[in-house]
């Protein structure tokens, strides 16, 4: 497995179940799609980034298993199969924390 620099993560889109709990209702492939188009989670983390002097942001503590949010279109696809290289400067928020 890589190891991603500071500051950027190995992150796989989040797969959801065909069915919603209770088991009567099938989502089908489009919906599904739009409802995770932007939930990933952490395979890996390179640490924190180095803090950037002019913002008043805190070191990341993401982690592997932690889900985030971020936009699709500044995601890197890497060699392996459906593993994707983001900088920690684009993810929205961390789900369930």
């Amino acid at each position: 497995m890589w190891k991603p620099r500071a500051g950027w993560l190995l992150v796989a889109p989040v797969q959801t179940e065909d069915t919603l709990p209770g088991g009567l209702i099938v989502i089908p492939e489009q919906t599904k799609a739009r409802m995770t188009q932007w939930q990933y989670e952490v395979v890996a983390s390179g640490g924190p980034a180095e803090p950037d002097p002019d913002e008043d942001e805190s070191p990341s503590t993401l982690a592997e298993g932690d889900w985030i949010l971020a936009p699709q279109r500044q995601a890197f696809d890497v060699i392996e199969e459906d593993v994707i290289l983001l900088s920690e400067r684009q993810v929205w928020a961390v789900i369930g924390e």
